[in-house]
């Protein structure tokens, strides 16, 4: 018994050393190497998009089904190219585009009291930023990881709001949001100092960061921020 374990052993190590040295050679006289297929999500011509010349939206669906999986973690999401965009939970589209995305979980009465369930459990991925008309976005639950700095890239975002366990510091790139009206940070976990970027921010009316472990002091640069309520 002990010799078939051996045999089987140096099998697998020929095996794998052949392999090896297999890929090696292809590198090394350039020929291309093969690769796996990577699976292309489609919402032309299905449900979700039933009118083909909506390019733009199509494009947006695409976008949503591409990060859903990161978003939503161990949660489950409607997204999906058999039904419509427009019902998906926490989009909104106005004029051929995303433009909100708000999702806190769903509600359920539970002993005479609504709570909170489906709360996503993934992390805010930085493709988000590719939804150029988004206007709203609003996510909660058990978020964790980072705040992407790509989300500076929302030049027409008027409202933005994070909430969970998010980690790490405020990306500088948030001060280029600059309709942003509404930015609500608070109990996370975030760290680092409060950008001075963010007294670029001309539009905004409400800022919220309690409830994290930020340092520093408090940029002069928000006191450009004249519409700021104290």
């Amino acid at each position: 018994m002990r010799t078939n374990y051996v045999r089987t052993e140096v099998l697998a190590l020929i095996f794998f050393s052949s392999a090896t040295l297999a890929l090696a050679l292809l590198l090394l006289i350039g020929m291309p190497v093969p690769v796996a297929a990577q699976t292309t999500i489609s919402c032309a011509n299905t449900a979700a998009i039933p009118n083909p010349e909506s390019a733009t939206l199509i494009t947006d669906c695409e976008t949503l089904l591409g990060l859903k999986d990161t978003l939503r973690g161990s949660t489950s999401l409607n997204w999906s190219t058999s039904r419509l965009i427009s019902q998906w939970e926490g989009v909104t589209v106005s004029s051929s585009h995303v433009t909100r995305l708000s999702y806190y979980g769903r509600q359920e009465g539970r002993n005479g009291r609504w709570v909170r369930v489906n709360q996503l459990t993934g992390s805010i991925p930085k493709e988000l930023g590719n939804l150029s008309r988004l206007e709203w976005l609003a996510l909660g639950g058990n978020l964790t990881g980072s705040i992407p700095k790509e989300l500076g890239n929302l030049s027409r975002l008027e409202w933005l709001a994070l909430g969970g366990n998010l980690t790490g510091s405020i990306p500088a790139e948030l001060g280029n949001l600059s309709n942003l009206e509404w930015l609500t940070l608070d109990n996370n976990q975030l760290t680092g100092s409060i950008p001075a970027e963010l007294g670029n921010l001309s539009q905004l009316r409400v800022l919220y960061l309690y409830s994290n472990t930020l340092t520093g002091s408090i940029p002069k640069e928000l006191g450009n921020s004249e519409r700021l309520v104290p």
